[in-house]
């Protein structure tokens, strides 16, 4: 790209912009309520930091940092997660995108990120090789991830061709059990949650 970009911080209103970017990145659609209740208004949403990478109106870049307390040998400590880290598709490739991951990085470090006692994400394979080699990312542990249906069309995809009709019965099986559950559901105490010291 040509065009230059800049290190900047999260400004009310950007979160629409965040969200096409999000969008565009990782596919899935997030209302702004949700980034609302994520960044805003969560337990730790004060500490929340966001630094943006702007070429012109446009934000092309994002690294941030959201909060959460622990207890830690009876004191309360933050730990900081990083998350919804991304950069525009057409901003990625060699050196820039090197430079826009560790400028955003330095910032939130600045903002505050730094004063966590322990910072950690799940990354994805691309940005955890960059945040290996250029930011000083560590393993603390393996993490297992291990997938299975539950539902009744796990044992149809054994047999060859039977794709269409292991679709329909997952749908038809996942409605049952979800029927299920949520008749289960109806008894439970109500629950309340209430901030806390």
């Amino acid at each position: 790209m040509t065009v230059s970009w800049v290190a900047d911080t999260y400004r009310p209103g950007d979160e629409t912009a965040i969200n096409g970017l999000f969008e565009r990145v990782f596919g899935t659609r997030r209302s702004v309520e949700e980034w609302r209740w994520k960044f805003r208004e969560g337990p730790s949403a004060d500490r929340s930091v966001i630094r943006l990478a702007r070429a012109g109106e446009r934000i092309v870049g994002q690294y941030a940092v959201v909060f959460t307390r622990f207890l830690c040998a009876g004191k309360q400590v933050h730990f900081a997660q990083v998350v919804d880290n991304m950069i525009h598709p057409e901003w990625r490739g060699g050196l820039g995108r090197s430079r826009m991951q560790r400028t955003l990085f330095e910032r939130a470090e600045e903002d505050g990120m730094g004063l966590a006692a322990v910072g950690f994400g799940f990354p994805g394979l691309a940005h955890y090789r960059i945040g290996r080699r250029l930011l000083g990312y560590e393993d603390l542990a393996r993490v297992n991830v291990r997938l299975r249906s539950l539902t009744w069309a796990r044992h149809l995809r054994r047999m060859p061709g039977a794709g269409r009709a292991a679709r329909t019965v997952g749908r038809v099986h996942a409605r049952i059990h979800g029927a299920w559950l949520r008749s289960r559901a109806r008894g439970l105490p109500a629950v309340k949650v209430r901030r806390v010291r």
